[in-house]
């Protein structure tokens, strides 16, 4: 994912570059949830913002087609870097993989985990750590609507600094010092 242009990303989206750039996407499990809050979120969405939505196979609302300010995929491959590249603030499920990308990235988000009754629960321990750690923003799928989306959105790119500060702060150690450690450990 560290490929990315954002250059290449405006063209490649259609996107412009005078505006602030929201991707959402959800996951292999649950986007359906975070697809309808987006789309009804656009109703209020302010003119500095656009939004490049991947909402899954199968999840393309043709009624959106040609809306200024908005951008819909069903999927994108090597083209996600791009993506990344284009976004200020991301909207995401809480998967490891997800967050371990928005970390290395350094790109703010507003995660929204998968709720008990579709999960094992893990996507909520994620984005709680993720919080805690100041890295970005937590809201409950259950009770959020979609001026709550855009009130964590509009907050995400307020603090943004702040959690990418965050997240630079929290670089890790070497990963082969660190096994190498706890081997030594465990070999005692």
């Amino acid at each position: 994912m560290t490929e990315g242009d954002r250059a290449r990303g405006y063209g490649r989206f259609g996107l412009d570059p005078s505006k602030r750039t929201l991707l959402v996407f959800g996951g292999s499990q649950g986007a359906q949830a975070i697809n309808a809050l987006v789309r009804e979120a656009l109703a209020d969405l302010p003119e500095t913002l656009q939004v490049l939505h991947v909402c899954g196979a199968g999840n393309l609302d043709p009624s959106l087609d040609g809306r200024t300010a908005y951008r819909q995929f069903e999927y994108l491959d090597a083209e996600f870097a791009d993506a990344f590249a284009c976004a200020d603030v991301v909207v995401s499920r809480a998967g490891a993989n997800s967050l371990a990308e928005l970390i290395a990235l350094r790109k703010p988000a507003v995660v929204i985990p998968l709720p008990t009754a579709a999960s094992r629960g893990d996507q909520i321990d994620n984005a709680r750590l993720y919080v805690e750690k100041g890295f970005g923003l937590m809201e409950e799928q259950g009770s959020l609507s979609a001026a709550a989306l855009l009130a964590a959105v509009e907050r995400a790119f307020a603090e943004g600094d702040a959690f990418r500060g965050a997240m630079e702060r929290d670089e890790p150690g070497d990963p082969i010092d660190t096994i190498a450690d706890l081997v030594a450990e465990v070999a005692r």
